[in-house]
């Protein structure tokens, strides 16, 4: 692992649950500008077409884009923020978000 991915997985291990609030909030116009953009080129496809949501975070994208029917599936490295998301996907069982993974 790089320096700089060692400083990033080292940030979330104790900024995970702060960082999920201020995204679920959307305090965060890059994370949001990204999601309306993923978002408007998910409309291009169909319902039940796939996502991969690579460094996932919190699954916030997955898991929107699984509640809009599409097939998702969220992937990242920090371990903490994996965490947060699949509490939060099993909180809200949905059917097409196929899994969040580590």
């Amino acid at each position: 692992m790089s320096i700089q991915q060692d400083q990033a997985k080292s940030f979330f291990k104790g900024h995970a649950s702060e960082w999920q609030r201020k995204a679920a909030a959307r305090v965060y116009s890059l994370i949001n500008d990204r999601h309306r953009a993923v978002h408007r080129t998910l409309d291009q496809y169909s319902v039940g077409s796939g996502l991969l949501d690579v460094g996932c975070g919190a699954g916030q994208l997955a898991i929107e884009a699984a509640s809009k029917g599409y097939e998702a599936i969220g992937i990242g490295f920090a371990e903490e923020m994996i965490s947060i998301a699949k509490k939060k996907c099993c909180r809200r069982r949905h059917p097409f978000l196929s899994s969040i993974r580590v």
